[in-house]
């Protein structure tokens, strides 16, 4: 049992443990550029030549682009394409 006591876990309840600060996986990472850049789905589909369909399944982890789109969408939001494929391969 966790207690709030234990510096490890200590203000977990409040926040929440999905909450505490952990590195983004590979769709979260596509989600937040694309959002920074304040580009909607629609565009971002658009500039990389694939579906909409495309593009929310793989902000939401149901499947990892090819390497051709992989590389089309680091150029549209401004990712390094070296880091980005280590982030998708985990």
């Amino acid at each position: 049992m966790v207690s709030d006591a234990d510096p490890i876990f200590a203000g977990a309840h409040r926040i929440g443990i999905s909450e505490l600060a952990r590195e983004p996986n590979f769709a979260q990472h596509l989600r937040n550029a694309r959002m920074r850049r304040n580009l909607s789905v629609a565009e971002v589909a658009d500039q990389v030549g694939v579906s909409t369909a495309s593009i929310y399944f793989w902000e939401n982890d149901r499947v990892r682009p090819r390497d051709a789109n992989l590389s089309a969408l680091c150029k549209v939001l401004k990712l390094p394409i070296r880091a980005t494929r280590e982030i998708a391969a985990r």
